[in-house]
């Protein structure tokens, strides 16, 4: 019998079974390995979160909305500023300064786009109020282009201008001869109202190094004498739409052609009468568009 079954598996009769049975096990194998559920691919690792800054930008003036007008937060608080140059003056709750433009109307603002970007306008979002001194009947608002309520004084649109930097600034005054700081009667504050004298006086003990205003307006100068102390500067703002001159008699001075809104200083020195006039709408003498300061 056990020779039998060696020569059965001498003949190759044994092999071939046990290489189909190995051959049905890796089948097996296969198939299972092919069945199998795929694993999930890993999830894409997530940015960390942004973490917030704790930097924040210093802003002077409230919040711009379009064409550089501060966005209302509530009912705008108007009050009165004073200092040694230009006495008392118009300032918003904040201590910062209010100006006028003298190109705009009655209750009208004409200063948009560019313009408000430098001269943003002071906004309310109901009746504006007044502190200490400010005349509450003087109070009042007109309605921008972009349906926003303005501030107005003695019916003057009040703005702010960009490059005031803190509480009392005032370096808005006479840009272009045609912004001015608001006075507390809601007129423009043209001369100084409290000079402060310079270290030495002129002859007569009078404070020489002032500034003062004289303004051409419904062709005139006004005011048309001036008296002065030497050493005082006297700037001319032209307030027309025509073109005006200031011209002196004997010829010391001449401003040359002055448009709407252009100014023209010249500081006197010495004692004596000075004459002059515009020379398209006066003449020597006194003739017309004429005027005089004198200094003393």
């Amino acid at each position: 019998m056990y020779r039998g079954f060696y020569r059965s598996l001498k003949s190759g009769v044994a092999y071939p079974r046990f290489r189909m049975a190995g051959f049905a096990l890796i089948m097996l194998a296969l198939v299972a390995t092919a069945c199998a559920a795929p694993s999930a691919a890993p999830a894409p690792a997530q940015p960390a979160p942004a973490q917030p800054t704790s930097e924040a930008t210093p802003q002077l003036l409230p919040a711009t909305g379009t064409g550089g007008t501060p966005s209302p937060t509530g009912p705008a608080m108007v009050t009165i500023k004073q200092n040694d140059k230009l006495g008392q003056f118009m300032v918003d709750s904040k201590g910062m300064t209010l100006y006028l433009y003298t190109k705009d109307s009655k209750n009208t603002s004409t200063c948009y786009d560019k313009c408000a970007t430098a001269w943003p306008a002071l906004l309310t979002s109901g009746a504006p109020a007044g502190g200490a001194g400010v005349d509450a009947s003087l109070l009042g608002t007109t309605t921008r282009t972009d349906g926003k309520m303005q501030v107005t004084y003695n019916g003057w649109p009040l703005y702010y201008w960009f490059k005031d930097q803190k509480a009392g600034d005032t370096t808005g005054q006479l840009v272009g001869g045609v912004w001015f700081v608001v006075s507390q009667k809601g007129d423009k504050i043209t001369t100084p109202t409290n000079p402060t004298p310079a270290p030495t006086a002129a002859a007569g003990g009078q404070a020489a190094g002032q500034t003062v205003q004289v303004d051409l307006k419904n062709f005139a100068f006004s005011p048309k004498t001036l008296t002065v102390a030497p050493g005082t500067t006297v700037v001319w703002t032209n307030s027309d739409s025509a073109a005006h001159t200031v011209k002196a008699d004997d010829g010391s001075f001449d401003s040359g052609n002055l448009n709407q809104g252009a100014t023209f200083k010249f500081t006197f020195s010495k004692a004596g009468t000075f004459a002059y006039f515009c020379m398209y709408h006066g003449g020597k003498g006194g003739v017309g568009m004429a005027g005089q300061i004198i200094v003393k």
